[in-house]
């Protein structure tokens, strides 16, 4: 055999043979191009779909990825109903027919694709619910030559609509735990070059079969994330009721304060002028807010009933009135039997008439005192005469087993000498210790990063800005605005409330007056309550608070 000659190539290519090798090697590129780009599009989409919160966007955004991914007219998402008996309609989309529904857009109102038949058996023939029953992706070319399936819907309603459904992929999507929640159809996958509608990939199958994947991985972790903000919100309320049940005296104060916060809030966020025109609250402040106002007699779970609900100034466990009405029983009775030995002594009538007029003269005083101190007990304020009038009936006194007694114990003269409310000095320390509590007991709390402040919004309601609140003492700027907000709608809810027994029920009128009052004393913040005024807040209400207008 002759061996080549060095000029001449061991192997010499078939003509045609290196143009082939190019435009294979040039599709090969390309096609590693195009999957390297859709696996990075899968990881950026698997970062959005995460970190998105709202659930119709995010429903939104898989169906959209999923036909920018795989060049699809259209798609269709289901979600499994509570009872997994259906699959409900959650966003549908058609760029060919410019549909966009569901979602953000709002309720898809056609009805769900039952999942079984009446007799229970499974519904095999619509291929969504297929998909779903055998947790199958379902790859269909042509869905008019497609066999086994019922598409006599989707060719009625094409011709309706003037479209023509070709190829259509079908997927189930799982949560972390393979428990189906939904399916995701796609219709029409389209040729780049030509726009005419092809049959879906193996590759466009896969890339969708992961997305589906990265879907309910993020639906599921969006709806436990809300789940769980909705349980703290209802939990939240939960406790402001139990708060406002445990005194029967200010049931609704927390739901009502709460209620007026918010209308307070959302009318600074409508303001656009004057000091409060750069306020703006987005939503997570307005509901750190509105949950602070929830909370912010939290510390009130500590306070005895009896302070809480105390309505006299004697009343404790029980009303101590009326244990001093029944010493003036007894110098009443004394008086009746110092009259009864004059007559018994048989002293004339003249001594017997006299000592009848001083009988009846002490049981004159005597009632006309009990009554001053029954009185005085109510009364919401009380004047210096008032108070000298309490200890000179003090002096008086009786005998128990001939032990001299005082008509007033110190703790009586104490409490019936509170110039104004019914709370002494130690109760009232008892009842503002609430605030502090508040926000010992909620600091306690992880609360997350959008509602750290509940704390100081809550316990701040009490301190005022010319520093002379409690429990912090802070003042001016030092206390947040949604803390002056709350303290606002406190006070006035206090002041037109009905139900406290302790105090009568102002009307608007003067409530705004004392409101000015206390804007100008340096208790509230005087600003705020010029904005409540002329902003006419005073007139929201809520049923139980419509006497009041």
């Amino acid at each position: 055999m002759q061996k080549p000659s060095a000029a001449q190539p061991v192997f010499q290519s078939e003509p045609g043979l290196d143009q082939l090798i190019e435009t294979i090697g040039a599709e090969v590129r390309r096609f590693v191009a195009d999957s390297h780009r859709k696996t990075l599009r899968l990881v950026e989409i698997g970062t959005a779909l995460t970190a998105e919160r709202h659930t119709g966007r995010l429903l939104e955004r898989i169906v959209e990825e999923a036909c920018e991914l795989t060049g699809s007219d259209g798609g269709t998402l289901y979600l499994v109903d509570c009872a997994k008996t259906h699959l409900s309609f959650a966003i549908v989309l058609n760029r060919t027919l410019g549909i966009a529904m569901g979602g953000s857009s709002g309720r898809i109102p056609w009805s769900a694709v039952p999942l079984f038949d009446d007799d229970g058996s499974p519904n095999e023939r619509n291929v969504s619910a297929y998909a779903a029953l055998k947790e199958q992706v379902v790859n269909i070319p042509d869905v008019y030559q497609a066999e086994g399936f019922d598409f006599e819907g989707t060719r009625t309603y094409d011709r309706q609509a003037g479209y023509r459904s070709k190829s259509m992929l079908v997927v189930p999507l799982h949560d972390h735990e393979r428990e189906l929640i939904g399916v995701l159809q796609l219709v029409n996958a389209l040729d780049p070059a030509t726009g005419d509608a092809i049959p879906f990939s193996i590759e466009n199958q896969k890339i969708c079969e992961s997305l589906a994947s990265l879907a309910g991985t993020a639906l599921i972790q969006t709806r436990l994330i809300n789940d769980l903000d909705k349980l703290l919100q209802a939990f939240i309320r939960s406790i402001g009721m139990a708060i406002d049940e445990k005194s029967t005296v200010t049931s609704g104060h927390v739901r009502r304060v709460t209620e007026l916060t918010t209308s307070i809030a959302q009318a600074l966020n409508a303001e656009t002028g004057g000091v409060f025109g750069p306020v703006r609250f987005g939503p997570d402040e307005l509901k750190e807010l509105q949950m602070a106002a929830w909370l912010h007699d939290l510390g009130k779970i500590t306070t005895p009933n009896h302070i809480m609900d105390k309505s006299t100034r004697l009343e404790g466990i029980y009303d101590r009135i009326e244990l001093i009405r029944t010493r003036f029983e007894v110098l009443k009775r004394d008086a009746e039997i110092a009259f009864l030995q004059v007559q018994v002594q048989g002293l004339d009538t003249a001594a017997i008439r006299e000592a009848k007029e001083k009988r009846d003269q002490v049981l004159s005083s005597l009632q006309e005192d009990i009554e001053f101190l029954s009185l005085c007990n109510r009364k919401d304020r009380l004047s210096d005469a008032d108070i000298d009038r309490i200890q000179t009936i003090a002096q008086q006194s009786f005998y128990v087993d001939r032990v001299q007694q005082q008509v007033l114990g110190p703790a009586e003269i104490e409490n019936l000498s509170i110039r104004a409310g019914t709370l002494n000095t130690a109760e009232r320390d008892i009842m503002q210790h609430h605030s502090e509590m508040t926000y010992r007991m909620l600091s306690e709390l992880p609360f997350p990063k959008k509602l750290k402040q509940i704390p100081i919004f809550a316990a701040y309601h009490h301190e005022r800005i010319d520093g002379m609140g409690y429990p912090k003492g802070v003042k001016g700027d030092e206390i947040p605005l949604q803390a002056r907000i709350i303290a606002l709608a406190d006070i006035f809810e206090a002041l037109t409330a009905r139900d406290r027994p302790y105090k009568r029920t102002i009307p608007v009128a003067e409530a705004t007056e004392i409101l000015l009052q206390l804007g100008r004393s340096g208790h509230l913040d005087p600003e705020l309550v010029a904005f409540f005024i002329e902003h006419r807040l005073y007139e929201f209400q809520t049923d139980d608070m419509a006497h009041i207008v």
